[in-house]
């Protein structure tokens, strides 16, 4: 993993001094996908639904990105099945 990718992963998962919250608002202006593996453990961790709404809306906005990818499409059902 290099520097910087370590870098926005501590941040988005909250090993710097961010609040919890951060995590999820970042996920509505970031212009990257982040990786399934840290938007799992986001969508895990959500204390509130609109913390878990912030991942599904981040994974649908790069949906054509993602579409073709199985842990990213496992996630997606994960989170659509939660929201039935």
């Amino acid at each position: 993993m290099s520097l910087l990718n370590k870098i926005i992963y501590d941040l988005i998962t909250g090993k710097g001094k961010r609040t919890s919250n951060y995590q999820y608002n970042i996920l509505e202006t970031t212009p990257f996908l982040h990786g399934a593996e840290t938007l799992n453990t986001l969508y895990d961790n959500a204390s509130t639904p609109e913390q878990k709404a912030s991942v599904l809306l981040h994974i649908e906005n790069f949906h054509d990105l993602t579409s073709g990818i199985e842990d990213y499409q496992d996630l997606r059902n994960k989170m659509w099945d939660d929201f039935r």
